[in-house]
């Protein structure tokens, strides 16, 4: 059942590592059972994240794999990071009730991770009567979406550059950082509107 997830093609030994370098094509059933069952299991060990989709596409799959979609406002987050408190805000799809307060739990090796108070848009699904966000997902801090994998942008160039690629770099960092926020914030907004159109 495991194998008929995957294909493997074009392997070839290493003779030097005596190893076997494949091309593993990996279908949408295997990143499903990946999300389901494995990351809860190795959460402290790695994170795996599928390659992002059209955001478009990547929201209706949110969706459609999460038991609950809701705005929860998080009240508390403990020292370490892998607990929070949240109180629900508004339910797009679950068996929620709003102004109900709930336990959640990080899986610190994967991103999305509540790490702040405030209001947050979160897709995700119970276990054991812990909220957990989908790891890889588009849950993210709605003052601050563009923290999210989808609207991360690159990162300014290590010190060793030159001082007028540093020098350009940054401006172009500050420049996309600034469209990269504004951009995150419409979708954010979007996302939100079409989301009240399921409930």
């Amino acid at each position: 059942m495991f194998f008929s997830f995957i294909t493997i093609r074009s392997c070839k030994k290493s003779w030097e590592f005596v190893y076997f370098s494949c091309i593993i094509i990996v279908n949408e059933n295997f990143i499903n059972f990946i999300h389901t069952f494995l990351i809860p299991v190795i959460s402290n060990i790695t994170c795996i994240c599928p390659p992002m989709e059209k955001l478009e596409i990547a929201q209706s799959k949110e969706y459609n794999s999460s038991e609950v979609v809701f705005i929860g406002n998080i009240i508390s987050v403990s020292e370490d990071l892998k607990y929070y408190n949240l109180t629900i805000v508004e339910v797009f799809k679950g068996n929620l009730t709003e102004n109900d307060t709930i336990k959640g739990i990080n899986y610190l090796s994967c991103e999305p991770i509540i790490s702040q108070n405030g209001n947050w848009l979160l897709y995700g699904r119970f276990n054991s009567g812990l909220l957990n966000v989908n790891t890889c997902g588009l849950s993210r801090d709605i003052n601050a979406p563009m923290r999210n994998r989808y609207f991360t942008i690159i990162p300014l160039p290590p010190e060793n550059y030159s001082d007028t690629i540093k020098i350009d770099s940054r401006n172009n960092f500050i420049k996309n950082e600034e469209q990269n926020n504004e951009k995150a914030m419409d979708q954010l907004k979007l996302e939100i509107s079409k989301l009240r159109l399921h409930k």
